[in-house]
Order: structure tokens, then C-alpha cells, then sequence
């Protein structure tokens, strides 16, 4: 739903989805499909000597192509738990709308359970793809199209945000201010990265210590095999424990974050990401090392770049109040109906014109 950023837990307080049952828990925060018709193809990315996989869908993935994506659920235990492919399809056709599903597909459809179960796949990912789910209205498409105005904290947080020597968040979630054309800001370069986020304790699976969720190693997938544009001294054990990054769009709708759901408030995510290596013990425990892990992989958790290259001793990347901030920004990422601007009135505080472009 809208209400949830596309990426709703049904129901789930712990941060990762319930499915059709009370005791059918997932082991993943759900992931919105929202502006799902740019997510490029699983690929390995190489920059020089940087390597790094980038695309595919689901938090691993393991998917590339919607319509391939969207069958998933349908059938997994720990979601719609549906016994098999006729049994789905036959519930379609005695859904109101399977006079609809006809009219597309053709009359028979449902004679070939096999091609009417591809074809909800076809169905839904039509609807992702659809204005609906990528509208481009937020507050910040608004505002780059000079048909809005932030506020004052609203662009100082988006000064932070792209800061190099402070959020830096726009290295990773990528944006363009100077651009009118929303698609160029889609805040996200569809990376994988393991950032270490603490281990969500509350997910069933991770009740077992010696588990641990690896994201693009698995469990969910199998790990992939490094393409021919990769250097032979890169093992694909490097990228152990990362997860593709989502776009930033609608995540104030959101109910919890990051892969596993640890996090249940968007200042809390911010705040982990301005002290993990000042403040460790906050987000650990006692140690103050990352626990969601196993310590062959620690070195994989992001340390080259602003702001997880600061040193302990420098302190928070942020303050308190540029927290604050880069809250109420990521906030007008949130799409909602189109308003019509207010006239500019001069004596009012906030940002009337955008001072990165247009």
C-alpha cells in the first residue's frame, strides 16, 4: 500500500513480513517494488578497480525480471503458502475480475494453469510499472520542477545529505537537483552493500546464533558467478553479506528498514548511519563489533568512504539537529497528490528556489 512506501509487513511488528498465517514469518523486511521499471538487470559493475554487483530484484537479486519476481510470493511457505501453480490459478478464476483476466489473455486461458500462473506475473508487473506505482508527484519532484518550495530545514538537510564531508548519502543514493526530469533522481545506483546493520533478534531464523542472513551468498539465493569483466584476484566472497540498496523514494511511508528490519524509525537510521563507528556499543551491544556477521565477513562492512571512514575519536558525522534535517528532507520524497503552489510570499521563511538548479 501507499501508506506503507509500497513495502508493507502485513501486520508484522518485528520488522520482517508476517505471511498468510499467524506463524508464517519471514526472514526479510518486505522490499518495495515501487519505481520498479529501473532496476537494472543483475550485473557485476566495474569501475577501475572497483567491483560491485548492482541490479536484480528482491534484497538478493535473484530475480530479473518482474514478472518473475511477482510469481515468487505466490507459492513461498513463509507468504501466500499457496499448495501449488493450479491451485492459485484456480482461485484467480473465480475472482471477480477473472472476466477481466480473459478479456486480456484470451478466453481459455485458464485451461493451461501453467501459462495463466506466468501470466499473473505479466498482470502484476504491468501494475508496477504503471503511474500508480511510480507517479513522480513527491514534494522533491515538486520542488526540481520549480513548482514547489522547501523548507528551510527541508533544504538544509538535502545540503547534508549531498555533502561530501558529511551525510555524503548522495554518493550511493543517487540524485540530481540541477535536473527537472525526476527519473534522474531515482536515490539509489541499485548497489550492493553490507553496511553492518545489528542483527534483528526478533526474526525466527536468527534465533540460531550460527546463522546468518548473506544476502547475495545466500540463503535465499545461490551465490552468483562472477561475470568475465571481473578481475580473477576478486572472490565472490567479498560481497558476502550485502544487499541492494533501495531507492529512498516513499521511505518515511515505510514501518521498518533495512533488509532484516531492525530499524522501526527513519531517525534511527539516520542516527546509526552518523554514529556506528563513533558510538558502536549504542547499536552492538557491549562488544561493539557487528553481530549479524560471521567474522570472516566483517571486512566486507563498508569503511572507505564518508561517513564510515571516520574515526571513533572524530565523534558523530552528524549532529543532532542536521539528523533532524536529513529526516525532514527524506520526508518530501514521500509521493502524494500534486498541490497547487501558493503564490511566493517574501516575508515567509524556506527555500523558494532551488539553489542546486532549476
Amino acid at each position: 500500500m501507499a501508506s506503507s512506501g509500497f513495502a508493507g509487513n502485513n501486520g508484522s511488528k518485528i520488522g520482517v513480513a508476517q505471511g498468510s498465517t499467524p506463524r508464517s514469518i519471514g526472514g526479510r523486511n518486505a522490499m518495495s517494488n515501487a519505481y520498479i521499471s529501473f532496476t537494472p538487470k543483475f550485473h557485476f559493475r566495474v569501475t577501475g578497480e572497483d567491483v560491485d554487483p548492482v541490479g536484480g530484484l528482491f534484497w538478493d537479486g535473484r530475480s530479473d525480471a518482474a514478472e518473475l519476481q511477482a510469481l515468487d510470493p505466490l507459492l513461498n511457505p513463509l507468504e501466500l503458502n499457496n499448495k501449488d501453480i493450479p491451485s492459485v490459478v484456480r482461485k484467480i478464476a473465480a475472482a471477480p475480475y477473472a472476466q477481466m483476466f480473459k478479456d486480456e489473455f484470451g478466453s481459455q486461458i485458464f485451461n493451461n494453469p501453467n501459462l495463466a500462473f506466468a501470466k499473473i506475473g505479466v498482470a502484476i508487473a504491468a501494475f508496477e510499472r504503471s503511474s500508480a506505482l511510480q507517479p513522480f508527484n513527491s514534494k522533491y519532484d515538486q520542488f526540481i520542477q520549480g513548482k514547489s518550495r522547501l523548507t528551510v530545514q527541508e533544504s538544509n538537510g538535502m545540503k547534508v545529505f549531498m555533502d561530501v564531508k558529511k551525510g555524503h548519502c548522495a554518493s550511493c543514493h543517487l540524485m540530481n537537483p540541477n535536473s527537472s526530469k525526476p527519473s534522474d533522481s531515482l536515490f539509489t545506483d541499485f548497489a550492493f552493500y553490507a553496511t553492518g546493520i545489528p542483527r534483528n533478534k526478533a526474526i525466527p531464523r536468527n534465533a540460531n546464533p550460527s546463522f546468518f542472513d548473506l544476502g547475495l551468498c545466500g540463503p535465499d539465493r545461490t551465490k552468483p558467478a562472477l561475470t568475465s569483466n571481473v578481475p580473477n584476484d576478486v572472490s565472490i566472497e567479498k560481497f558476502c553479506g550485502t544487499f541492494r540498496m533501495t531507492s529512498l523514494r516513499n521511505t518515511a511511508e515505510r514501518k521498518a528498514w533495512m533488509h532484516n528490519g531492525f530499524f522501526k524509525d527513519l531517525r534511527d537510521v539516520v542516527s546509526f548511519y552518523a554514529t556506528r563507528n563513533s558510538d558502536p556499543k549504542r547499536w552492538y551491544g557491549p562488544k561493539g563489533v557487528p553481530n549479524d556477521l560471521p567474522t570472516a565477513y566483517l571486512g566486507n562492512i563498508i569503511s572507505d568512504r564518508v561517513p564510515f571512514n571516520r574515526p571513533a575519536s572524530a565523534g558523530p558525522a552528524l549532529t543532532e539537529r542536521e539528523i533532524d534535517d536529513v529526516v525532514a528532507f527524506l520526508k518530501t520524497l514521500s509521493d502524494a497528490p500534486v498541490q497547487t503552489p501558493s503564490p511566493a510570499q517574501p516575508n515567509l521563511p524556506g527555500v523558494r528556489n532551488n539553489p542546486f538548479g532549476n
